[in-house]
């Protein structure tokens, strides 16, 4: 994992992606009370149930965290069907993506390596069509499997929202004024890895993800700033240490032909559930079990 995270140094200078659209409006999360942790007097948070499944298709165990009545998985989705990682951009077509491109079949032995530690780390970057896996978005209250392991599925944005509103209800913001600050709780409590942009690093907040980070992940959840994979413009890997996201199977209300997706930024209190996405954008996978 240390390995791998020496990876995104490279890209600590890039911007959030052109196609990204966030409509602040529909993006907050809903949060809770602190997760500033056991050493904090008067604090108390539900503490999370954590497991192991294992996807049968190739034999990889993934932790799980169990956040009020929903069971996640607490790492990124790593299924790679066999044979097809790609490099280009599509966006009718399914892609799958190694984060910074590395080839898991190249034929230099260090960049094999860094492809696999990346995988290891990150898991994949899908595309929406790949991580729907053929399925169409669907109906309010139904689910769509995706690429997800069976007996599990790619989150609608209203189980998003359920998250967030668990972790509103049981006490998980960071903040005693604003019950919508859980981004803490969600984001990964590792020194080095959520980083300040330089314009915002004057008035840091202790809300933000960034800021004092081994106070992060109360939740379990273990989000990691690992940016997304753009599908248009010349920069391909964009805000790497800034921001997090994962794919819904929800489409936009707001604009035809985007998707929803999920953000959590180093300098944003707020979980944000109502970002669109264009398809072809690489992005990584959360499943949540049936």
């Amino acid at each position: 994992m240390k390995k791998s995270l020496m990876l995104l140094a490279a890209a600590a200078g890039m911007l959030l992606a052109a196609c990204e659209r966030t409509s602040p409006e529909n993006g907050d999360g809903a949060g809770g009370g602190p997760s500033g942790g056991d050493d904090e007097p008067g604090i108390s948070v539900p503490k999370p149930e954590t497991g192991e499944m294992t996807d049968a298709r190739d034999g990889k165990v993934y932790g799980t965290v169990t956040l009020g009545n929903q069971v996640w998985m607490s790492e990124n989705l790593a299924y790679m069907p066999e044979g097809e990682q790609d490099t280009d951009i599509s966006w009718d077509e399914p892609r799958y993506y190694v984060w910074g491109d590395y080839l898991l079949d190249s034929e230099s032995e260090v960049e094999r390596e860094m492809a696999r530690a990346s995988l290891e780390a990150y898991g994949v970057f899908y595309n929406w069509w790949a991580a729907m896996d053929g399925d169409p978005a669907p109906a309010e209250g139904a689910s769509a499997r995706g690429i997800c392991p069976e007996g599990w599925h790619i989150p609608s944005a209203a189980e998003w929202d359920g998250l967030v509103t668990y972790l509103s209800e049981s006490g998980f913001s960071s903040s005693e004024e604003d019950p919508l600050a859980v981004a803490k709780a969600l984001a990964i409590d590792e020194e080095n890895v959520w980083m300040v942009d330089p314009a915002e690093e004057e008035a840091p907040l202790e809300t933000w993800p960034a800021v004092n980070p081994l106070k992060n992940n109360a939740s379990g959840f273990s989000g990691y700033p690992i940016g997304f994979r753009a599908c248009t413009g010349t920069d391909v890997w964009m805000h790497s240490l800034y921001s997090a996201g994962w794919w819904t199977s929800t489409e936009s209300s707001n604009i035809e032909g985007l998707v929803l997706a999920t953000r959590m930024y180093s300098t944003d209190p707020y979980f944000r559930t109502g970002s669109d996405f264009n398809k072809g954008v690489g992005l990584t996978v959360r499943c949540l079990k049936d």
